[in-house]
């Protein structure tokens, strides 16, 4: 496999990572045990929504790129549809989260 095909591909796996960051994050602020202080609980729920939503449109337009500038031009546009339009979907809903929950909380 090519190596322009990776970003692509990563952009399609990434949106698995951050349900499992915030989960993780929950469990770790509201449980019984009390892993994480609660004082913490604004600047991670921030922390990962930045990173999710950085990463995610990282992912999103380099891989838009590669497709646009160096893979086949049958296969660009199906694997930009597929693999990098739903990266950046939810990159930008991430980000509305993040400054919706920056402005609010």
């Amino acid at each position: 496999m090519k190596k322009i095909y990776f970003v692509p591909i990563s952009a399609l796996f990434f949106p698995i990572i951050p349900p499992v960051l915030i989960y993780v994050l929950s469990w770790a602020l509201y449980s019984d045990k009390g892993v994480v202080p609660y004082s913490l609980n604004r600047f991670l729920s921030l922390s990962v929504l930045a990173f999710s939503s950085s990463v995610s449109l990282f992912l999103g337009n380099y891989g838009t790129y590669l497709m646009l500038r160096k893979a086949n031009k049958v296969v660009a546009p199906l694997m930009i549809l597929l693999f990098c339009v739903p990266a950046l979907l939810l990159g930008s809903f991430y980000l509305h989260a993040f400054l919706v929950f920056l402005a609010l909380v």
